[in-house]
């Protein structure tokens, strides 16, 4: 039981976080995550930024 409560606390402090989370932030984290997984999903290699062509 007191380990649910931890649990409930612990989500409910990040509910409050993600509140404060401007709605300009949360489209860019929605559009990063999208973009993502569509790369995943094409089984595109993924490259580093520092990596040359």
């Amino acid at each position: 039981m007191e380990q649910v409560t931890e649990d409930v606390a612990f989500i409910t402090e990040k509910v409050e976080e993600i509140k404060d989370v401007p709605p300009q932030v949360t489209e860019l984290v929605k559009g990063t995550k999208e973009t993502l997984r569509k790369i995943a999903a094409s089984g595109q290699a993924p490259q580093h930024i520092d990596e040359k062509d």
